[in-house]
């Protein structure tokens, strides 16, 4: 099979079997809606189902996709973090690995997301999950993102994750560019403020539980276009641009007050509020005066406020809304919740952004889907998108096709 095209043919075919390539949807810069700063964990489980299949195809697809394998690696307990520093510690002593480059050059994406209840079968948890870590770090040394999340329940200092011990200090990889921690810092020994101080110089996108990294962190992140912070509402400023000097793109899934946003006025081209929170019209309008030059938005909205707040003033610089739209009310046809909807979309008007070029709009009413089947769902969504479009504006709405557990009328 494989003597027909060149294995290099081969390996770039290969390269693209699975979900979605492995990598950071922040890789090419990228700023339109939400983007995780590490591949999601099941797109790399997707992919590693499929490039595992390839490799019993023949051989020269096992060598050539065997390197895929390592691409992302996720890691999700413990006894999975054991058997993983075993595989390399045998491929790198063995006669064949001893010589070669394998997961030092292949991984690209590891990620920790170990959440163990009952560790009390371990002689020293903290042993037991530094010794493993310290071993699969040592050998990919080639990383691009690195995500830190492990939970030991009933070993606190474990939550605090002190990286002195084990050597540890010595295995965090240098170079990264994407990191994410889901972890308030405990001391400056904690894992995600060694990472962060050992990649000040090449981190590009980082994400954070909250914004307490900067009360035991004070070395610029010279880089760091990319900000998300997924936990509490950031303080007004908690965060100052001299730590961020570069930032242009913020996520932020609670709910910051407009002087938050104070400091990056003048550097912020991109917002996106998560799934999480719903802003309302008079906020929206007193962050977009806050932030004159910010050129991409993602918000969201739910049926009881779907309303723009008179304070929303003329915003010349905005190019892209992107907006997740709610629905939970039960009374309401299809036909009133498509048209409020439309309604609140022409509340962008030219006269207020007159550089809006793109409306990306993702519906999500359980209501419609229990009503109405998914061929007349496609025709309303197709019909109101082409309503709202003009020859100066791009109107795109997707309709999400899930049926919640519980739903009733």
């Amino acid at each position: 099979m494989t003597q027909t095209l060149p294995l290099e043919t081969w390996t770039q075919i290969l390269e693209h079997a699975g979900r979605v390539p492995i990598t950071s949807p922040l890789q090419n810069g990228s700023h339109s809606g939400l983007c995780a700063v590490v591949p999601p964990p099941e797109d790399i489980q997707a992919n590693l189902t499929t490039r595992l299949a390839l490799t019993l195809v023949c051989r020269s697809f096992h060598a050539i996709v065997r390197p895929m394998i390592y691409e992302g690696i996720y890691i999700s307990s413990l006894s999975m973090a054991w058997d993983l520093s075993g595989v390399l510690d045998d491929f790198f002593t063995s006669a064949d690995g001893a010589l070669g480059l394998g997961p030092r050059i292949w991984t690209k994406y590891l990620i920790f997301d170990i959440n163990d209840p009952d560790p009390d079968h371990y002689a020293d948890p903290l042993a037991t999950v530094h010794i493993p870590t310290s071993r699969i770090l040592r050998h990919c040394v080639s990383i691009l993102g690195f995500g830190w999340n492990v939970r030991i329940a009933s070993c606190p200092v474990c939550y605090a994750a002190p990286c002195f011990a084990f050597n540890m200090i010595e295995c965090i990889p240098r170079g990264l560019e994407f990191f994410y921690s889901r972890h308030a810092p405990k001391s400056k020994s904690f894992m995600p403020l060694q990472v962060l101080r050992l990649n000040a110089d090449s981190l590009r996108a980082i994400e954070v539980e909250d914004d307490s990294f900067v009360f035991k962190f004070s070395k610029p992140l010279l880089r760091v276009t990319h900000l998300t912070i997924m936990g509490p509402t950031p303080r007004p400023g908690s965060i100052h641009p001299r730590l961020l000097p570069s930032l242009r793109h913020l996520q932020v899934s609670d709910d910051p007050r407009p002087e938050f946003f104070e400091p990056f006025k003048d550097m912020l081209l991109s917002l996106h509020f998560t799934s999480g929170y719903v802003i309302h019209g008079d906020k929206l309008g007193l962050i977009l005066q806050v932030l004159p030059k910010l050129e991409v938005l993602g918000i969201c909205v739910n049926f009881s406020r779907w309303d723009l707040s008179s304070s929303l003033g003329h915003t010349p610089h905005l190019k892209e809304l992107c907006i997740r739209a709610h629905d939970l009310g039960r009374l309401r046809s299809a036909t009133q919740i498509f048209h409020d909807l439309g309604s609140y979309i022409r509340l962008f008007s030219a006269d207020l952004f007159p550089a809006l070029a793109t409306i990306t709009v993702s519906c999500d009413f359980p209501a419609v889907l229990q009503s109405c089947t998914n061929k007349d769902i496609d025709w309303a969504v197709q019909k109101l998108a082409q309503s709202l479009s003009s020859p100066n504006l791009r109107v795109t709405i997707d309709f999400v096709y899930a049926v919640r557990p519980g739903w009733q009328w």
